[in-house]
């Protein structure tokens, strides 16, 4: 029961949170300025034309009509056709997916197999000079935008050493500079975290303990130490998993990457509502069911904690 209590009100929050995220974004996307319809006609197109477009995608209804009716959509999946391509949002959107979750995987791979190593051995050395230029890495990894550290990227592997594909998805190593770009950002919250939560972890007694008795160094380590600071680690990692989402929109479109992102940038420039409403819609539902089994594993990793909040 405590299992199903647990699932039923996450979903319940699930539902809440993405129904919200949508409803906000179907708000700001009609008050940018332009006509979709005019944009997809022509400037030059006659404007009987623009208005049977206009009829065609439900542009003329009052805006709480077009509200009631998308939400209605949501509810059975179907996110409605583009106004751009005039095909199913939601198989365009498939299509996409693919390169969007590659892209996230491997970024968050590197993020994870560089960022925990290097906020623990800065912990085990700290006030060391190692550890000063790991935190200095990891506060300039938070500070660097994303799309200035691509073109940084592009300009020296790229265009001066041309090792690298600047850009598009044709080679197996089109992936390596949008996956490090993507991948800073996320890992310096890794590693601060991993430092931080190392050094409160060795001042616990339970460690000090371990060591009276002579265990080893890496004993204590992996055993005593990593295993209870990885719980606020899980949670960055969690956290993060949403930042390589929205990550994803500006690293897409820096490296003419083909997935969801470059998807949402190039139908808000053509006012394609229902093409950014539905990667919008995709893009929470999947950030709330990353949280939804990060939460789960906590009952995992540390056994401690009980599902439905019992102790």
């Amino acid at each position: 029961m405590a299992f199903i209590s647990f699932f039923a009100r996450r979903l319940f929050g699930i539902m809440i949170v993405v129904f919200s995220v949508s409803i906000f974004m179907f708000i700001l996307l009609r008050s940018i300025p332009g006509d979709p319809a005019r944009l997809l006609a022509g400037f030059d197109a006659p404007p009987q034309v623009v208005e049977q477009i206009r009829e065609k995608y439900g542009l003329n209804d009052p805006l709480p009509i077009q509200l009631i009716k998308y939400l209605g959509n949501l509810l059975t999946f179907n996110l409605g056709i583009s106004i751009r391509t005039d095909n199913p949002v939601l198989s365009e959107i498939l299509a996409r997916l693919p390169y969007t979750i590659y892209l996230s995987i491997v970024s968050l791979a590197i993020a994870i197999a560089v960022g925990i190593p290097l906020g623990a051995y800065a912990a085990l050395r700290k006030d060391s000079t190692l550890d000063y230029l790991v935190t200095a890495f990891a506060s300039l990894g938070t500070a660097m935008p994303t799309f200035w550290l691509g073109l940084m990227l592009i300009f020296l592997f790229a265009v001066q050493l041309k090792l690298l594909p600047a850009g598009g998805a044709d080679s197996p190593y089109s992936i390596l500079l949008p996956a490090l770009t993507l991948s800073i950002s996320v890992m310096s919250p890794i590693v601060k975290t991993t430092r931080f939560t190392f050094l409160e972890v060795m001042r616990e007694d339970f460690v000090k303990l371990a060591r009276a008795k002579g265990l080893s160094k890496n004993k204590v380590i992996f055993k005593h130490i990593m295993r209870n600071a990885m719980i606020p680690v899980l949670t960055v990692i969690g956290l993060q998993l949403g930042n390589l989402m929205r990550g994803a929109v500006i690293t897409e479109t820096v490296f003419a990457w083909p997935g969801i992102g470059r998807l949402v940038v190039d139908s808000i420039f053509a006012r394609d509502y229902p093409m950014v409403q539905g990667a919008i819609f995709i893009l929470a539902l999947m950030y709330a069911l990353i949280n939804l089994a990060v939460d789960s594993l906590y009952a995992v990793v540390d056994p401690r904690i009980r599902l439905g909040g019992a102790a």
